[in-house]
């Protein structure tokens, strides 16, 4: 499948588009990226590109993004556990490489990774990253949580940290589907 959406060049943008850009392409997660968020040409990369199609929009998605990685409750590693998840339920190649890359930068080793590809915990995972495993995949299986799953995912997580999982999984699944839609194989 070929890309759908030709990306948008800096030499192209309207003013309001230019300064989604330099939020994403110059802001703090650019400083964090594993990898590059713009292509030869300037343009944005990944699910990023699609958002200057609705520069307001755009602004809303990559404010929840930035929240979610940079001012959330998860740990680094859980969270990225989480992302993963995502997107091999998905089967989002630009997230699971993405993010593949940033797990790799916390520890993550292959067998790790290959475990959460397989929808389980890592061996050596903490009972509070097995409670995000859990929850993701039962958010991702049933788009809902029985009683029983609800209390324990509270006790090891707290409420603020299920609902930061479930604000999380939807935000990576409107990006997994972005990214299908918009720029298919990333």
């Amino acid at each position: 499948m070929s890309a759908r959406k030709v990306r948008t060049t800096p030499a192209d943008m309207d003013a309001d588009q230019r300064a989604l850009y330099e939020r994403i392409a110059l802001g703090s997660r650019a400083a964090e990226s594993a990898f590059p968020l713009v292509d030869s040409t300037g343009a944005l990369v990944g699910p990023f590109d699609a958002m200057l199609l609705a520069p307001a929009l755009g602004e809303a998605l990559q404010a929840i993004g930035s929240a979610l990685r940079f001012r959330g409750s998860l740990t680094d590693r859980a969270r990225e556990f989480a992302i993963l998840l995502v997107g091999h339920h998905y089967r989002s190649i630009f997230e699971i490489h993405a993010h593949e890359a940033i797990g790799r930068r916390l520890g993550l080793t292959d067998a790790d990774l290959a475990a959460l590809g397989e929808r389980r915990p890592p061996v050596g995972a903490s009972a509070y990253e097995v409670a995000v495993v859990d929850l993701v995949n039962k958010i991702l299986r049933d788009a809902d949580l029985d009683d029983a799953s609800y209390h324990s995912a509270v006790t090891t997580l707290g409420e603020e940290g299920v609902f930061e999982v479930n604000v999380l999984v939807g935000y990576y699944a409107l990006l997994a589907t972005q990214l299908k839609i918009f720029a298919p194989e990333g």
